[in-house]
Order: C-alpha cells, then sequence, then structure tokens
C-alpha cells in the first residue's frame, strides 16, 4: 500500500510534466505545417518572373511591358482604321478587308492588354498580401474579386483576343485573294475561307488553345506568298511591300512560337512580338496608300485625268 501510494503522486507527476511537452509539440508541428503551407503557396504564385497562376494551374503573362506594347497596338491599329475611312480609297471591296484587318488586330491588342494588365494586378496584389488573402481574392483596378472571378474575366477576355486573331488573318486572306485573283475565284476563296475561320473562331473559344493562333496564321502564310509571286509585277513595288508584311508577321508568329526574347525579365517574347505586329500594321497602311496611289493611276492612263475626279 505503501509503495502504491507513493507510486501514484510520481506517476500523476509525471504525466503533468509530459502534458505540456506534448501541447507544445503539436503546436509546433501546427506552425510548421502553416508554415510549410505558405512556402508552398508562395512557391506556386511565384514559380514564374511576371507571371499570374489561376487556381486552375494556368499561366498567363504578367509582365507590364507586354500589356504596354499590347495598349500601343490597339491605339495605333484603331488610329490607322479611323484613318482609312476618313480618306476611303476608290476600291471599297479592297477597303472593308483593310478595316476588318485593323479593327480586329486593335481589338486584340486592347483586350488582350487588359488581359495581361489584370493578371498583373492580380499577381502584385498576391505577391504583396499572400498572408491575409492566400490564394481566395485579388485586388483588380482598386476592387477585391475572388480568385474565380478574376480567372473567368481572363478566360473571357482570352477567347475575345482568339477570334479576334484568327479575324485578322482571314482579312489579310481576302486581301489578297481579292487583289491578285479573278472576282469569281477570289469570291470562292473568301467564301470556303470564312466556313473554315468560323469553325476556327468556334473551336478556339471552346478549347482557348493558343495552337488556333498558328492554326489560322498558316493559310494566310501559304497563299499570300504564292499570290504575291504569281501576279508580281517587276514595274510597281506593291508586291514586295505585301511580302514585307507577312514577313514580319511570320517573325512575330515566331517569335511567340519559340518563347524567344532578349531579355525575359524586362521584354519577353509576347512583347517582342507585339512589336513586330506594329511593323507590320505600319506597313499595310503604306500598302493601302501605295494600293490606292496605283488605282488612281491606272484610272489616269485609262480614262485620262478626268477619271479620277
Amino acid at each position: 500500500m505503501i509503495e502504491t501510494d507513493i507510486a501514484t503522486p510520481l506517476a500523476s507527476n509525471i504525466n503533468a510534466n509530459s502534458e505540456p511537452s506534448m501541447t507544445q509539440r503539436k503546436l509546433t508541428a501546427s506552425a510548421t505545417v502553416a508554415q510549410a503551407c505558405r512556402q508552398a503557396v508562395a512557391e506556386l504564385e511565384n514559380w514564374s518572373l511576371w507571371a499570374y497562376r489561376s487556381t486552375t494551374g494556368e499561366e498567363w503573362d504578367a509582365q507590364p511591358a507586354c500589356f504596354i506594347t499590347d495598349y500601343l497596338l490597339a491605339v495605333q491599329c484603331f488610329a490607322f482604321a479611323v484613318y482609312i475611312w476618313l480618306f476611303a480609297a476608290t476600291d471599297k471591296g479592297e477597303l472593308a478587308w483593310y478595316l476588318m484587318y485593323f479593327m480586329a488586330l486593335g481589338i486584340s491588342a486592347a483586350l488582350g492588354g487588359l488581359l495581361h494588365h489584370v493578371a498583373y494586378e492580380a499577381m502584385r496584389d498576391i505577391a504583396h498580401k499572400q498572408e491575409k488573402h492566400l490564394v481566395k481574392t485579388a485586388r483588380i483596378f482598386g476592387v477585391n474579386l475572388s480568385r474565380t472571378t478574376v480567372d473567368h474575366m481572363i478566360d473571357a477576355l482570352w477567347r475575345v483576343v482568339l477570334a479576334c486573331c484568327i479575324l485578322t488573318n482571314f482579312a489579310l486572306l481576302s486581301l489578297a485573294a481579292s487583289r491578285h485573283l479573278p472576282v469569281y475565284w477570289a469570291n470562292s476563296i473568301i467564301a470556303l475561307a470564312a466556313v473554315v475561320y468560323a469553325v476556327l473562331v468556334v473551336w478556339a473559344s471552346v478549347s482557348m488553345h493558343s495552337v488556333f493562333l498558328f492554326a489560322g496564321f498558316m493559310p494566310v502564310m501559304v497563299f499570300g506568298p504564292i499570290a504575291c509571286f504569281m501576279t508580281w509585277n517587276w514595274e510597281w513595288s506593291q508586291s514586295s511591300n505585301e511580302l514585307l508584311v507577312y514577313s514580319l508577321k511570320l517573325v512575330g508568329g515566331l517569335i511567340q512560337g519559340l518563347v524567344w526574347a532578349p531579355s525575359k525579365d524586362k521584354f519577353n517574347h509576347n512583347a517582342l512580338s507585339h512589336v513586330f505586329l506594329s511593323m507590320a500594321a505600319t506597313l499595310m497602311l503604306i500598302h493601302f496608300k501605295l494600293a490606292c496611289a496605283h488605282t488612281a493611276m491606272t484610272m489616269w492612263q485609262a480614262q485620262g485625268p478626268d477619271a479620277i475626279y
């Protein structure tokens, strides 16, 4: 009995001393798990420089140079469209394709810039307030939005951007067909291209895969240069200027496809591609002016000076 009485207080003392250590170990383990979770989220959000990763794991470019060049390209294209509309060419058919090209490219650049800007705002907010918000919310242009809402915004913008990019390729192909082919063959090719590109727009809007940018791009790169060489005129530089447009668009597409840039941290492949698209748009405007001058000169030679007034 004496041994039992002595053992009982000793056992209770041992249990009393062991309980705080067990609780402390649990708290330490919980803190370690929480810290590991925060580190995992930090790695998830910042695994790539200037990139916003959505809740589904999709990465979106968030570099400032990307949306700045997109906005500048949009302003340029809209200005060119207004200029063409105010100083319309005598050939109304070609005018429509020029307007479609500049408007579609301008809308694509404007919404693409907004997409990258939203991704930048979300990435910046999550990086600064990660422990408070974790991955649930993001502050976009001063408004707190859920990550799901931000992702839906980006997805919707990307669908429209894909559709407008495909529309620019259709306009460029239709312009080449209407200029270099007889009316019957031009209308037939344009009608067939309209069906094919409409299917591409729907398919791209559903899948949202960037491969459709190149799927709509390749027919233009094949048909356009072939049509130029078939109707080559050494006495007039119109065809050579058109080939320059195709060449610049091809370089821009290769830069995006190969993900190449001189500085991925400050001026990545998307921003560099926008520069080449801007150069191609400038050459398109020059091509438009040369086409107007060539049409006026042809009419003057055929019917006399009064034909152009």
